[in-house]
């Protein structure tokens, strides 16, 4: 039972802050650009966040869908300078992928606990670690934890508290599975 509360808070939790974060970013996306472009902007992460989600939730044994968001988040820093120049543009990119990754694990996580938390903490600290390299590459002396109040870094600490209780929740439900300890009685001598 305990098992299940903290796996719900650690994933229903981070899914409800994604979406408040979702729904903000929505509204700037409204005020500027505006129009159908503001339409399109939000459908590009609406729908993965919606549709990996949903496919998470109901085939959690094919987990791999999974690997698209953290592939993407992955590869973005990879990206020419053109391209991250274009993103840039375009609007916060890495901070929507890095929520609709935290949508779709935290759903995967409600299945499989310990996979989707130690996924959640790993895409935390690699988004964490591009955060501050970009941070000293465009600050003289930045703070490390001054990245965690960007755009892209504010879903990173709720993603690591989400991971650490679903690795809770994981640990519990092993250890609610395994057979109670036997305690061997010898005959007694005769």
């Amino acid at each position: 039972m305990l098992a299940k509360l903290v796996k719900a808070v650690g994933a229903w939790g981070l899914v409800v802050l994604a979406t408040l974060f979702g729904v903000f970013a929505a509204g700037y996306a409204f005020q500027d650009p505006g129009g159908w472009l503001a339409v399109g902007l939000v459908a590009a992460y609406v729908v993965p966040a919606v549709g990996l989600g949903l496919v998470a939730w109901r085939w959690p044994e094919r987990a791999m869908v999974t690997v698209v968001p953290v592939v993407v988040l992955v590869a973005l820093p990879l990206f020419s300078d053109t391209v991250r120049g274009w993103f840039d543009e375009v609007g916060p990119v890495l901070a929507l992928a890095t929520g609709v990754a935290a949508v779709v694990l935290a759903i995967l996580g409600l299945h499989r606990p310990g996979l989707a938390g130690t996924l959640l903490i790993a895409v935390a600290a690699f988004i964490f670690v591009q955060l501050v390299i970009e941070a000293n590459a465009v600050v003289e002396e930045p703070s490390p934890l001054g990245v965690l109040g960007t755009s892209g870094g504010v879903i990173l600490l709720p993603m690591v508290v989400s991971g650490v209780l679903l690795l809770i929740a994981y640990e519990l439900e092993r250890h609610a599975h395994r057979p109670a300890p036997t305690s061997r009685v010898r005959p007694a001598a005769a």
